[in-house]
């Protein structure tokens, strides 16, 4: 996609926000580990609160961007759990650790040794995956006492596309072992906004949607971890793809379409912009046509609708 004065914009505001947060972060908890004057439970606590708020300035600073937290079942993290999360773009953390200060982190080797941010993951009592979790229980169940969550990605990696991938066990072996409940966390749109492998910030929408608990005593996602990590994949990947049929609609889309006719002259972008905010973007088109099937457009143009 074209880098646009637009982006180059948002993308520069966006990292600023990203250093200026991170320098904060590791000012205050410099001086919060150093010489402030009390427990070293609360001094976590406290350093997890402001990891919490300056993820909020991060996010705050897409100000291109919608954000929007769905939470049916009024989860609140007060009773520690097992959060697992699709994983999508780098802004992921900022999305999942912006709900509530008590959680901890499962990260890979990169993140955790990083010069710039590395300190401040070890001090927050984030884990490499690559230790393994079963070595991590002891210290994991302390926390837990204290009330804190344990975030995973069970995926291992970021998706290219926003497809939900093959999940790893190892979350829900740490589940079952622990006897925690598992919160399904669903991200949208992140991997829009900010795609792996491409460094700028477009326009869009970022969905953080929790789905119901699932108590360890739930067998009807199975009876063992192996069952559960299947059973469990397959219902985020089922309700990924509900909201991705309610987020994704024709306005979804219309940034994206209009980058695609930059580099075709200023003349025609601007006739995409002006002809597909006259027609509401094919609203009525889409509420017509099949969702699969061939379709053939007649006289199509320049391909606006198809493309939308």
């Amino acid at each position: 996609m074209p880098f646009t004065a637009k982006y180059i914009l948002i993308t520069v505001v966006g990292f600023f926000g990203f250093v200026v947060g991170s320098l904060l972060i590791t000012i205050c908890g410099a001086l919060l580990f150093t010489i402030f004057p009390a427990k070293t439970a609360t001094r976590k606590l406290i350093f997890h609160y402001i990891i919490m708020y300056t993820f909020r300035f991060i996010l705050a600073c897409f100000f291109n961007v919608k954000k929007t937290i769905v939470n049916p079942h009024n989860e609140t993290f007060e009773k520690p759990a097992i959060i697992i999360s699709n994983h999508q773009s780098h802004i992921d953390l900022a999305l999942t650790l912006q709900l509530y200060p008590k959680i901890v982190v499962f990260t890979n080797d990169w993140v955790y040794n990083s010069p710039f941010y590395g300190w401040i993951v070890k001090k927050a009592d984030y884990y490499r995956a690559s230790d393994g979790y079963e070595k991590c229980i002891p210290s994991l169940t302390e926390l837990v006492k204290q009330g804190y969550s344990i975030l995973i990605f069970p995926e291992g990696t970021r998706s290219v596309n926003g497809d939900i991938l093959r999940f790893h066990k190892g979350a829900f072996l740490l589940a079952e072992q622990m006897q925690l409940d598992i919160v399904p966390l669903l991200l949208h749109g992140a991997g829009d906004t900010v795609t792996k492998g491409d460094f700028h910030f477009k326009d869009g929408s970022l969905t953080v949607k929790l789905l119901e608990r699932i108590k360890p005593t739930d067998t009807s996602f199975g009876a063992t971890y192996q069952e559960r990590t299947k059973a469990i994949c397959k219902l985020m990947r089922k309700e990924y793809d509900l909201l991705k049929q309610e987020k994704e609609t024709v306005g979804y889309f219309r940034s994206r379409l209009i980058r695609n006719y930059i580099f075709k002259g200023p003349v025609l972008e601007w006739y995409c912009r002006i002809k597909t905010g006259l027609e509401n973007n094919y609203q009525l088109f889409e509420s017509l046509m099949p969702k699969t099937g061939k379709i053939v457009d007649v006289g199509c143009g320049y391909g606006f609708c198809l493309i939308c």
